[in-house]
C-alpha cells in the first residue's frame, strides 16, 4: 500500500479519499467496509470528482455502484459557484478532459439531461461539451 495511505492519524474518510485519488481500489474498498462515511454532500462530491479527475474508471464504478453516489453529484456545489466557476457535473468534467471510457460510463448511468443543457451554456457559444469529447476520439 502506498505510504500516503498508511497515515496512522488519518480518519477513515481521509484514508478512503487518498485511496480514491491514488486509484487504489482495494484500499478504498477496505476503508469503506471499515465504516468510512462518504455520503455527506461535500464528501460525495470529492469522491466522484476525484475518481473522474484521476481517470480511475474502476474507482468510479465502485463509488457509483457499491457506495451509491449518483453520477449527477456536483463537482462544485451551486451554493459556492460563481459566474466564473459555475457548477460542473462529472459528465462535464469527463468530456472536457477527453476521457471517453469514463464519459461513456457516466452516460450509461443516467445523468440528468437538464444538467447537461445547463452546462452547455458554460463553454463557448459555438462549442458544447460533446465537441470536447469528439476531439478526444
Amino acid at each position: 500500500m502506498k505510504e500516503s495511505l498508511k497515515n496512522e492519524g488519518a480518519t477513515l474518510e481521509s484514508r478512503f479519499m487518498a485511496a480514491v485519488c491514488f486509484g487504489q481500489l482495494a484500499a478504498a474498498r477496505q476503508y469503506y467496509s471499515l465504516g468510512a462515511d462518504i455520503k455527506g454532500t461535500g464528501k460525495s462530491l470529492a469522491a466522484i470528482s476525484s475518481a473522474v479527475a484521476g481517470r480511475h474508471l474502476e474507482i468510479l464504478k465502485f463509488v457509483v455502484e457499491e457506495v451509491g453516489i449518483h453520477v449527477d453529484s456536483l463537482v462544485v456545489p451551486p451554493s459556492i459557484a460563481s459566474i466564473r466557476r459555475p457548477p460542473k457535473q462529472p459528465l462535464y468534467q469527463a468530456c472536457i478532459s477527453g476521457h471517453v471510457p469514463i464519459t461513456e460510463y457516466l452516460i450509461d448511468h443516467g445523468p440528468d439531461a437538464s444538467h447537461i443543457k445547463q452546462e452547455l451554456k458554460v463553454v463557448k457559444a459555438d462549442t458544447t461539451i460533446l465537441h470536447y469529447l469528439a476531439q478526444a476520439k
